[in-house]
């Protein structure tokens, strides 16, 4: 059966030694990154406008402009954040939840990249320098103390005025880059450290970055040096204007990006059209000054078109529920399994085991991040790996059904199935690549997940357990090995005389889950991701109903319009936590009508002093003020009531040397607690004044999330024994020891988490709710093209893959309206968002799966033999029926399981699961009913259209036409569509429904002729 066992052991083990090592590092060292869904934090993605860019340089230039914003936010001192290209013109910006109190800062650092300047300098040494640098020290004398050039202040050196410059005199500070020169100034700065600054003239051309084009980086091909060099052209209009600011050959020309010179080449000769930098640059140093020029010349600045801010806390209690269902998915197969295959069932559960180290391994060695929807990849993962070891197994009975010896039941099981799991599984492949390229960090997520998933349950089924089997069979596992329990057998059964009935089912439920879809409110059935806006979730300190919440907001502002129709929900939150209905402590607010940044902070403000005193306190940065001895004072609020004084105080001390403002903090408990608080503790800071708040606020954030056991107990250790201490100190020491004690790093994500009465914020522009709903058709549109291609060339003929797409649109209209009819009941929250169009998706994968196993079997049993078309399609589907019920019972009972962790607790993963448990069941019911009958329909239908695509797709097309003239009249009617103001929303709505639906009434009224024909016509034999 198998050759090489040994060698093939040897591979096994070096692929699972190394990803087992990863998967180990990942799990244990933290080397697994995880996205903000899933830690905490925030999300801004920021889209530049590239319309005067060539598309072959517009990767290249968002490369540029990333650069130079990353250099921005490096000195800013932020070193938590991650910024990556999203397409070509837009990316994303995630900030750790230890930094959010400068996410403000953040977006303004981003946003305003500042106006690139060219300005020629006043060096030391030179003719005029004397003279500029008297009368710039006169001019300070009126109004400041004489001071030399290395005492001015550096607020006076970099302040915007334009009029503290007297005789158009400025400095400006070196970046990094430049810092090198030795004839600049330097001037003392706040810690202590001294700044590079260059003196430079404000008078003359005022020639800036809109003045560039066609800025590159070159090979330096005349310089004798060699090396690189940066070129780039000069607009018409500033000809005229650069030739005049470049007149004195010899002259320094400083490059001004943010305020702050990154270059100062000699001019060699005067500039006009087109310029040259060059100098012996090195390739790196040539392109930084490229991207420089780049993004200071840029016509549009990033404009944020997206942001999400999720609390620690909240993050924490998804990642929780996340692993809790994959633990309880993978026990529960793990139980189904050794019940149905016993033997080889342990040996599949291995299988699986290994399965989910190799997903892990290989995330963590590529450095994926892992997110909440990856989270659900995971799960359906454990649920779908076992179909390729059902499909194995159920072919093995089948042999040995038919009186083939366990060697030989074992080689052909495994041999016949390779096919049907590579087709099946490569089709779910393509949806997972469409799932990669619709969306950002959580789907795209959920797409590696769910590609590397699958990857790894075709090797672990088709090779490890292939290897297992063989290896226990020459060791003398005779009979034994391939007993399997639970016989489920079906023969027949005539499926192809249910066809009339199903077929007018199907089309019912199709009609009214279009129509069901159609008549629903946007607001119902469409979330954020495609209609623009804003989503908060709200905490009270004690649980409200849901009728005093909805009461006190219709009073906000006076009656503000943008605030009317936001939609309020319950939710629970927490693993333990019951499902919200009524009364709920957390509340989700949803507004399309909210969707600036403004417009959400003034919404939190308004909830403020309408809630007062009722949300849950905090968070630090809301409450620090002037302390009634000096310094600041400030209140931190936590929702564990595990720490105490002595270990914050532990906390403060670890981190003092990062910082003066927390040097000599004091710490006590709060005389009161408020409600829905655990903890409470009054913080005193003697070097910080109120102003420095946001700082006060990081610090102590940074402090909280970076603090170390082991560090501590090393030093509290030294203080306790420590002769030089006061005994008080020594004391003091040993207690904190003690408080210490049972902690373990594991606890801190909880220990210390922060009390924050908005824990999460989205928000979405319309532009990227056009381009989110561009993206999801294109994606879904993209899949059934690409499963109607392979399916169609795999097995030599068309109607096989227009029979799949049939089941496939059958399966999504369906699984519409009963989403549809569930949102508007209030029953679950399935809106449709990226991640329930990724739900769909994987839908179409999984449908295609079941399918694509009946036709497989079809494809064998009809061989070379002319035979009834009929007679084959029952006898594929009873021979495969055992196979199919059992891989829809596992894949169905883990994403319910999926759902129950997540219903009610306002989690992404709530309609994705819902869909899912939905679309499984039904994808089972259309692989059998819809997809094989319709291949006796197919036939006669391409024969009466020409038997071309062209002739196929004119007869469809009057009724796709048809069907959207009617859906955009009947909206138009019941005014659903307001053609004076913003429709695309609705005509999207319209014309996504207009191809299923025409497609669909072309198929019915030429099924029913056929079915009329059908008793009496020949049979159609098989192509």
């Amino acid at each position: 059966m198998v050759r090489n066992i040994g060698w093939r052991f040897t591979l096994i083990a070096a692929i699972v030694g190394l990803l087992g090592w990863q998967a180990y590092k990942g799990v244990t060292q933290g080397d697994l990154e995880l996205g903000i869904d899933l830690k905490g934090g925030s999300e801004l993605i920021f889209k530049f406008d590239f319309t005067d860019i060539d598309d072959t340089r517009k990767q290249a230039v968002l490369k540029e402009a990333i650069g130079v914003i990353e250099q921005r936010v490096d000195r800013f001192g932020l070193k938590d954040i991650v910024i990556q290209p999203i397409g070509n013109d837009r990316f994303a910006v995630q900030v750790s939840a230890q930094d959010k109190a400068n996410v403000d800062s953040i977006k303004s650092l981003v946003t305003n990249l500042g106006e690139l300047q060219f300005r020629i300098t006043v060096e030391p040494g030179a003719e005029n320098y004397k003279e500029y640098w008297k009368k710039y020290q006169e001019r300070k004398k009126k109004g400041l103390a004489d001071k030399v050039a290395a005492q001015i202040n550096v607020e006076d050196l970099i302040a915007s005025d334009r009029d503290r410059y007297p005789y158009g005199l400025r400095w400006f500070p070196l970046s990094d880059a430049a810092r090198d020169r030795n004839w600049s100034a330097r001037v003392p700065t706040e810690d202590g450290k001294s700044q590079p600054f260059i003196l430079c003239k404000l008078d003359g051309e005022n020639i800036t970055g809109a003045s560039l084009e066609g800025v590159s980086h070159q090979r330096d091909l005349q310089g004798l040096g060699g090396g690189w060099g940066v070129y780039f052209n000069v607009k018409k209009f500033s000809h005229r204007g650069l030739a005049s600011l470049t007149s004195k050959k010899g002259d320094f020309m400083a490059i001004i990006l943010n305020d702050q010179v990154h270059s100062a080449p000699t001019l060699q000769s005067r500039l006009s059209d087109s310029g040259q930098i060059t100098g012996g640059f090195t390739e790196d140093s040539a392109r930084s000054l490229a991207a420089i020029l780049q993004a200071g010349s840029l016509k549009e600045k990033p404009q944020l078109i997206s942001e999400r801010t999720i609390a620690p806390e909240l993050a924490g209690n998804a990642r929780d529920r996340g692993v809790l269902s994959v633990l309880i998915g993978f026990c529960v197969v793990l139980g189904i399994m050794i019940y149905l295959y016993m033997g080889p069932g342990l040996l599949a559960n291995l299988a699986l085991l290994l399965n989910l180290v190799l997903l892990v391994g290989v995330l963590t060695w590529f450095g994926a991040v892992l997110t909440l929807p990856g989270i659900a990849g995971v799960v359906l993962t454990v649920g779908m790996a076992v179909d390729a070891n059902i499909l194995v197994f159920e072919r093995i009975k089948e042999e040995r059904g038919r009186g083939r010896s366990d060697l030989q039941a074992i080689g052909i099981g495994f041999d016949r199935a390779l096919v049907t799991i590579v087709d099946a599984n490569l089709t779910t492949l393509i949806t997972a690549y469409f799932l990669f390229q619709i969306g950002s960090g959580p789907v795209r997520g959920f797409g590696i997940t769910l590609a590397i998933g699958i990857i790894a349950s075709m090797f672990t089924a088709l090779y490890v357990t292939r290897t297992f089997f063989a290896w226990l069979l020459k060791r003398g596992g005779d009979s034994k090995i391939a007993k399997m329990k639970g016989e489920f057998k079906v023969t027949g059964v005539c499926w192809t005389n249910y066809m009339r009935k199903a077929v007018t089912f199907s089309a019912c439920a199709m009609v009214v889950g279009a129509l069901l879809w159609d008549l629903v409110p946007e607001k119902v059935k469409y979330d954020l991701d495609f209609t623009k806006g804003s989503k908060l979730i709200i905490r009270f300190s004690e649980p409200r109903s849901i009728e005093s919440v909805g009461e006190t907001m219709k009073g906000l502002d006076g009656g503000n319009k943008i605030y009317q129709g936001i939609a309020v929900r319950a939710s629970a939150s927490g693993i333990g936590a019951d499902v919200a209905t009524d009364m709920s402590s957390e509340y989700e607010l949803r507004s399309q009508d909210i969707a600036d940044a403004k417009q959400i902070e003034d919404f939190k403000s308004e909830l403020s002093a309408a809630f007062a005193g009722k949300l849950l306190p905090g968070p630090l940065l809301a409450t620090i003020k002037q302390g009634a001895t000096g310094g600041a004072t400030g209140r931190l609020f936590l929702v564990s009531n595990k720490a105490n004084e002595s270990v914050l105080r532990a906390v403060l001390a670890q981190y003092t040397d990062r910082t003066r403002r927390l040097e000599g903090a004091t710490v006590k408990k709060a005389k009161t607690l408020p409600p829905g608080a655990g903890a409470a503790f009054e913080l005193q800071f003697p070097n910080a004044r109120p102003e420095h708040a946001t700082e006060i606020a990081l610090n102590v954030q940074r402090a909280l999330s970076e603090f170390s056991i082991t560090a501590a107990r090393e030093a509290l250790t030294k203080d306790s024994t420590d002769e030089n201490k006061r005994r008080s100190e020594q004391e003091a020491a040993k207690a904190t020891l003690t408080a210490l004690a049972d902690m373990s790093a594991d606890d801190l994500d909880t220990y210390f988490a922060e009390c924050d009465p908005f824990p999460l914020a989205d928000r979405i522009d319309p532009s990227t709710a056009q381009e989110h709903r561009d993206a999801a058709v294109r994606a879904i549109a993209l899949s059934i093209l690409g499963i109607i291609l392979y399916v169609a060339f795999r097995f030599r003929s068309w109607s096989f893959g227009f029979a799949a797409v049939v089941a496939l649109i059958h399966d999504v209209l369906v699984v519409l309206g009963l989403v549809a009819l569930a949102n508007w009941a209030g029953l679950v929250d399935a809106r449709l968002n990226l991640v329930t169009v990724a739900a769909f998706l994987t839908l179409i994968g999984y449908s295609i799966n079941d399918s694509i196993v009946v036709f497989d079997r079809i494809r064998e049993n009809h061989g070379n033999r002319r035979s009834g078309l009929k007679e084959i399609i029952n006898r594929s589907i009873n021979q495969t029926l055992s196979r199919t019920i059992r891989t829809t019972t596992t894949t169905w009972i883990v994403v319910v399981i999926l759902l129950v962790m997540n219903y009610g607790k306002n989690s992404a993963l709530e309609g994705f699961a819902f869909i899912l448990s939905l679309g499984v069941l039904i994808g089972t019911y259309s692989s059998v009913f819809i997809a094989s009958p319709t291949l006796l329909f197919l036939p006669w239908l391409w024969e009466k259209t020409g038997s071309s695509v062209k002739g196929f797709a004119k007869a469809a097309l009057p009724y796709v036409i048809g069907s959207a003239v009617l859906l955009i009249v009947v909206d138009a009617a019941l005014g659903r569509i307001d053609f004076g103001g913003d429709f695309s929303l609705e005509l999207f709505n319209n014309l996504t429904l207009a191809f299923p639906v025409g497609v669909l009434i072309f198929f019915l009224l030429r099924f029913v002729g056929y079915i009329r024909l059908e008793e009496n016509a020949p049979e159609v034999a098989a192509t």
